[in-house]
């Protein structure tokens, strides 16, 4: 190949590193997301209904989008909801449970965890939505902990619909929200990768 082509400079150094392909040859393009789409905040009357559909009236919402996968680390985020102590906080995680082998044997243990811990009434898994956005809007904070993210298009699309991020500090995270520029002013907040106390 003449040129290739990644979505972070994670991923391109990624692609250097694993083929020796040369690191001058590989353009970054990142993902593109529909910021004006995303901007745009569904009606009260909307997103009160999406409130009463999964129980979550008077409650903050932490929410997770993406897929169900290890090295995404709900597991973390179940864990740290357990040390919040905190009744009117919920956890929602919008992904396919059903998509892949994976999906499937993880959804139950995450379940078996939350119960586990004591906060299995506060974590909602609402499988594939038909449009995340509502959900971004419903959100009150939007956390991606995965271990390895080579963009985190959830996080962009919640700095679209401007509602707080708080990510790993983890494979292309950092660059996506801007905080690895220390001269620039991060787009939301990093935790070190695997983390639940940070």
């Amino acid at each position: 190949a003449h040129l290739a082509v990644a979505a972070s400079p994670f991923t391109a150094d990624e692609l250097h590193r694993h083929s020796d392909y040369p690191r001058e040859r590989i353009h970054v393009v990142p993902l593109r997301i529909d910021v004006e789409d995303l901007a745009k905040k569904p009606s009260d009357e909307e997103l009160t209904a999406l409130r009463r559909q999964w129980n979550a009236e008077g409650k903050r919402i932490l929410l997770y989008v993406g897929r169900i996968a290890g090295n995404k680390r709900i597991d973390l985020l179940i864990h740290a909801l357990a040390q919040l102590q905190r009744t009117n906080v919920m956890l929602m995680v919008v992904g396919d449970v059903t998509l892949n082998d994976a999906a499937r044997i993880l959804h139950p243990e995450l379940e078996a965890l939350a119960a586990q811990l004591g906060v299995a009434n506060q974590v909602v898994f609402t499988a594939r939505v038909p449009q995340v956005t509502p959900y971004l809007h419903m959100a009150d904070i939007v956390l991606l902990p995965s271990q390895h993210e080579g963009f985190g298009v959830p996080v962009a699309e919640a700095m679209a619909a401007g509602t707080p991020v708080i990510a790993s500090a983890s494979g292309a995270l950092p660059w996506v929200l801007g905080a690895d520029d220390p001269n620039g002013s991060p787009g939301g907040l990093t935790f070190r990768e695997g983390n639940v106390d940070d």
